[in-house]
């Protein structure tokens, strides 16, 4: 058996029980508890403390967070995983309250499980990128991806680090395309003239009132 195969074959362990708590639409402590339970089936232990559900943390005098779960490894916080209902549909809310854990625990890495798996990366900015989808089904072709950057005894938080990055630069470089494509069907001229203004002041060091006089003749 490949390592492949062998991934396949701990994801469809892995997903088989959030699979059928997506069936009977179990609530979310129910659902907690199954997906605690699935990540046992990848090597993490809740006796060695590396699976940690609702750590408290203080925030003020007053006020405190609880991320459904924290994961560890040696004590250290490594990913952290935000749990909805399998029926709940993700919104911009549900990431910024993950977004918020993940800043809490300084871990670069949440996962939101519900109807599906997201894996969000903190690459600095104000908002974590969506960078990889798995769907809950033991035959999602992805799944063997999953267990190999989660299960416990190949976790890397550099190799996974190196993944979200590439991945992310994928996204953005779409992102960028895609704008280029609309400006070009909106305004040609104009989207090529900035397109031009940028590479000669940015790159190029050449002075904007020069480059704006030129271009706007």
């Amino acid at each position: 058996m490949t390592v492949n195969e062998l991934n396949t074959s701990k994801w469809q362990d892995f997903s088989f029980d959030l699979v059928e708590a997506q069936k009977k639409e179990v609530l979310e402590d129910k659902y907690q508890d199954v997906i605690e339970t699935a990540f046992r089936t990848l090597g993490w232990s809740k006796a060695k403390g590396e699976i940690c559900p609702k750590e408290r943390i203080n925030v003020g005098a007053a006020n405190q967070l609880e991320p459904d779960i924290t994961f560890r490894i040696n004590g250290e916080a490594v990913f952290v995983v935000e749990v909805k209902q399998p029926t709940n549909k993700l919104t911009k809310r549900q990431i910024e309250q993950l977004f918020s854990y993940m800043r809490m625990r300084n871990v670069l890495y949440g996962l939101y499980i519900g109807d599906e798996i997201k894996l969000f990366y903190d690459y600095g900015q104000d908002f974590p990128a969506d960078v990889f989808t798995f769907g809950i089904d033991i035959f999602e072709s992805q799944g063997w991806r999953f267990v190999d950057f989660f299960a416990r005894s190949m976790f890397s938080s550099e190799r996974l680090k190196a993944f979200c990055s590439e991945k992310f630069k994928e996204i953005h470089s779409d992102h960028q395309w895609k704008t280029l494509e609309d400006g070009l069907n909106e305004d040609a001229d104009s989207t090529i003239k900035n397109l031009i203004r940028d590479y000669l002041v940015t790159t190029k060091k050449c002075d904007k009132g020069i480059v704006d006089g030129y271009l706007d003749a």
